[in-house]
């Protein structure tokens, strides 16, 4: 559309190491299950079954957010009232959302305070976008012809993408619309568009983390303070 203007994105996660008095899931006690290595990369996957067991650290925690950040794996855990919010909202290409329960005990900070409920996000099924590995930083990406891993050259890409600004730029043309979306460089890599953004501040949603993909990388940019 002539004139229309361009959407911005964000990287989408939780800003659970920002904030150290929200609960942390250390660990899966359910629900996922290590695959073989990978006859021609070697790369070893993990698959999930619909719902998902998790334990928290029992020293962290005061009070539930509405992002639930996860150590064990780079899930994106929301609860209901997210979801709630973007169905209001109209929020396009919300992936599946599939149920997470939490395993006894609590932290004590947490104790006598019930969870809302949570649900994590499939990213397999919530592809929007390709990204342009090369202005993004990435050197040598290639991916497995068996199992589709994505690899590159860590050494070259650390050091591209800490000499200088490399944005998360979505390839020409890739992007199909949806305000929520993966892209090929992983399933739990998540980004978003501004009414994203918007949706968390109307509804105060807690512990979302959005960085604008022109700063680049998936960590050590302050996030945008949409509260």
């Amino acid at each position: 559309m002539t004139g229309a203007k361009r959407p911005s994105f964000y990287s989408l996660g939780d800003d659970s190491i920002e904030s150290p008095g929200l609960p942390w899931a250390q660990s899966i006690l359910e629900g996922m299950t290590m695959c073989d290595p990978c006859v021609e990369c070697g790369g070893i996957g993990s698959t999930f079954s619909e719902e998902i067991t998790v334990a928290l650290d029992h020293h962290k925690g005061r009070t539930w957010p509405d992002v639930l950040g996860c150590g064990a794996e780079p899930l994106l855990i929301v609860s209901k009232k997210v979801l709630d919010a973007w169905e209001a909202d109209r929020i396009s290409g919300v992936p599946r959302a599939r149920p997470l329960r939490i395993r006894p005990p609590m932290p004590s900070g947490l104790i006598g305070r019930r969870p809302p409920p949570y649900y994590w996000l499939d990213g397999e099924h919530a592809r929007g976008a390709m990204l342009d590995f090369d202005r993004a930083g990435y050197v040598d990406v290639r991916f497995c012809n068996r199992c589709g891993r994505r690899m590159d050259n860590i050494d070259a890409t650390y050091d591209r993408q800490h000499g200088s600004v490399c944005p998360e730029v979505f390839r020409e043309g890739t992007w199909t619309g949806r305000d929520i979306l993966t892209t090929d460089l992983s399933p739990c890599a998540w980004f978003c568009t501004e009414a994203v953004v918007r949706s968390a501040h109307s509804h105060r949603l807690t512990n979302f983390r959005f960085v604008p993909t022109e700063l680049g990388g998936r960590s050590g940019f302050s996030s945008v303070k949409y509260l």
